[in-house]
């Protein structure tokens, strides 16, 4: 064998080990530079960088942040009692799902019975006087049946303002069946003092035409709460209005907003919409 093969020989097998070390090497950096962009056992990147599952968690968290904030500005804070109604928006419009349950979603605290303060609503904090309006759309046949003993069927929404939750006023589009009777539609307007109603209202105080739009307005003067109710938001109805006698009422943490009530064994959605609350400054009548 010639010295000139062997040489040639050595030269070629350095050569492929210096190709293999340099290819090794770099399938190691880039495994090292992918493994750094991964995240490590509580969520991060080893780089410092969130990985790339966190950007879209974190867009949907700022998202439905933005949302609940947007939804307490314009109507206020949701309450759910019963943990299984639903409140969705559409452009001005909120839609609240009371579904059908053997247990009632009322505001009627002295019935002390389950479901009795079921009610879902949303609040907002009021002080000294103010007005309150709403629109509501037509409200549908609760049925015969109810799941408030000793009542009648009965749906009702709209306004309410609570001084706590034994002192309350209610001003509703609603909707009652007695068995064996024709669905009534009316505006209820009510007023609870330390727990037990002055007053049930009255399917011929406020008289309500069936299928129609109804547009709510209760105002504080004083100590007096003032009911009204319009079918164009023009030309209103007014009934007596209701004495705020407690002392809460004097009291800081007045929360006002909307409200809906039923005592239907079916589902019950209620929309509302042209919600306002104006703060006042309203001269006693003469």
């Amino acid at each position: 064998m010639s010295r000139t093969f062997i040489a040639s020989s050595v030269t070629a097998a350095i050569g492929l080990l210096v190709f293999l070390y340099l290819w090794n090497d770099s399938k190691d950096s880039q495994n090292e530079s992918a493994g750094s962009n991964q995240p490590n056992s509580n969520g991060s990147s080893r780089s410092g960088l969130p990985s790339n599952h966190e950007v879209p968690s974190r867009r949907i968290k700022h998202t439905i942040d933005d949302e609940a904030a947007r939804f307490r500005k314009e109507w206020g804070v949701k309450m759910n009692p019963a943990g299984d109604c639903l409140f969705e928006t559409e452009g001005d419009l909120l839609r609240i799902t009371v579904p059908g349950s053997e247990e009632p979603h009322d505001l009627n605290p002295e019935a002390g019975t389950p479901g009795s303060d079921n009610a879902p609503r949303v609040l907002k904090p009021v002080n000294g006087d103010f007005i309150i309006q709403v629109k509501m759309n037509a409200v549908e046949d609760p049925g015969e049946d109810s799941t408030q003993p000793g009542f009648t069927g009965y749906v009702g929404a709209g306004l309410v303002v609570f001084a706590d939750a034994k002192n309350f006023v209610r001003l509703e589009r609603a909707t009652l069946r007695r068995p064996g009777g024709d669905a009534i539609p009316y505006t209820n307007f009510e007023i609870r003092v330390d727990g037990v109603t002055e007053r049930f209202g009255s399917t011929g105080d406020l008289p309500t035409e069936d299928g129609r739009p109804t547009w709510l307005r209760i105002e504080r003067r004083g100590s007096e709460m003032h009911g009204a109710m319009s079918h164009d938001g023009e030309t209103w109805t007014t009934t007596d209005p209701k004495t705020l006698s407690a002392e809460v009422w004097d009291h800081a943490g007045i929360q006002a907003g909307i409200a809906a009530v039923s005592t239907s064994i079916w589902s019950f959605k209620p929309e509302y919409s042209d919600f306002s609350i104006i703060q006042v400054r309203i001269e006693p009548d003469e």
